[in-house]
């Protein structure tokens, strides 16, 4: 029940954002922004639950997903200047991407970890 909350608080989000591209795409014309909502709105909600349904099927692509994030935020940190400069510099920067992914993922496990255990935990109290 949460997923499908955390889902549906995802697609009122995106459906906002989405009303304020096609907003400012339209330049003004109401027909293009109705246009533009009644195709966007469908796709998003439809993509999300699409996209629901493989997760269900396939979850490790949860995982690579937030690998995937991690890599990206690592190749980030290493990019801004300000950051940089304190870091060791390495023949292969992407040396910081999978130290992200890494940690992502590592983060990732121990936290399934104490949810699991405060949930036990939580069981036990409550018999």
């Amino acid at each position: 029940m949460l997923a499908i909350l955390t889902i549906v608080a995802a697609d009122i989000s995106m459906s906002i954002d989405n009303i304020i591209a096609i907003a400012a795409a339209s330049h003004g014309n109401l027909l293009l922004l109705a246009l533009g909502l009644a195709l966007s709105i469908p796709l998003v909600i439809g993509g999300a639950y699409t996209i629901t349904k493989i997760v269900e099927r396939f979850p490790v692509i949860t995982w690579a997903g937030a690998a995937l994030l991690g890599w990206i935020a690592g190749e980030t940190i290493i990019a801004d200047p300000a950051i940089a400069s304190h870091l060791p510099s390495f023949e292969w920067p992407q040396v910081y991407g999978a130290a992200g992914a890494i940690t992502v993922l590592v983060a990732g496990t121990i936290w399934r970890q104490l949810s699991a255990s405060r949930a036990i935990t939580q069981l036990g109290a409550s018999s």
